[in-house]
């Protein structure tokens, strides 16, 4: 799933599972589609997953641990955020524990097929990207990430709790960027339905070989340009 921060609301804006993504904005009437993938995002991604800002086989067994570990890797990137950005970043994180917060379309599209598909099955854990634009970091701050492998899955309260979270990729940048945080954002979450990778990630011993694992699957990711088909 991949969840916004806008305001004091969470909203979950697209949902992925066996390579296909629903808009949840879109109401009723959305239907199944190939994610969409920006290389130049991709590669932005990669960039922000360091060896600092991958933590593997974290133990939360609340909302606070996971929000605690979360903040600790993100004020890595901005050591010299003052406390207004440490206090803004932690309620957002911690408003993803209050179901009450959370936007999403699900009276709407309950009954479509496209969300029949979508729905997490019994034995399914989830990759939640969640995408926050910071109103107190200064407009020219760097992009942020932290790369959680849990080791365990969350059992607690994530956005539409749908399934066990296995890992969560957070992402902030401050607000002249947002756009720019949305594509990444959406790419990284469509990188997470593709499970040879995610098997790979599941697997790594270690951050050196979580990283080589991304690396090695961006080296043979095929990629199909959209492109309109007509009949000759």
């Amino acid at each position: 799933e991949h969840s916004n921060a806008k305001g004091a609301v969470w909203q979950t804006t697209h949902r992925l599972k066996q390579g296909l993504e629903l808009d949840s904005t879109a109401g009723c009437g959305a239907k199944l589609h190939l994610p969409r993938i920006s290389m130049a995002a991709i590669s932005q991604l990669r960039k922000l997953m360091t060896p600092s800002s991958v933590w593997l086989d974290t133990v939360a067994n609340c909302m606070g641990d996971a929000v605690q570990g979360a903040m600790k890797i993100l004020l890595g990137t901005w050591p010299d955020a003052d406390d207004a950005v440490t206090l803004e970043l932690t309620q957002k994180l911690n408003e993803l524990d209050d179901t009450r917060t959370l936007l999403v379309q699900d009276k709407l599209q309950r009954t479509s097929s496209s969300e029949e598909f979508i729905t997490a099955g019994n034995e399914d854990e989830t990759c939640h990207v969640l995408a926050i634009t910071s109103g107190k970091l200064p407009p020219d701050a760097p992009m942020g990430g932290a790369f959680i492998r849990y080791a365990s899955p969350l059992r607690f309260s994530m956005p539409c709790a749908r399934a066990p979270t296995r890992f969560l990729f957070i992402l902030v940048a401050p607000e002249p960027n947002a756009s720019g945080l949305s594509t990444v954002a959406d790419s990284a979450a469509a990188l997470a339905v593709d499970e040879d990778l995610m098997d790979s990630l599941a697997d790594a011993r270690d951050v050196a070989a979580f990283l080589h694992a991304f690396d090695t699957r961006l080296e043979n990711l095929m990629v199909v340009p959209h492109a309109r088909l007509q009949q000759a």
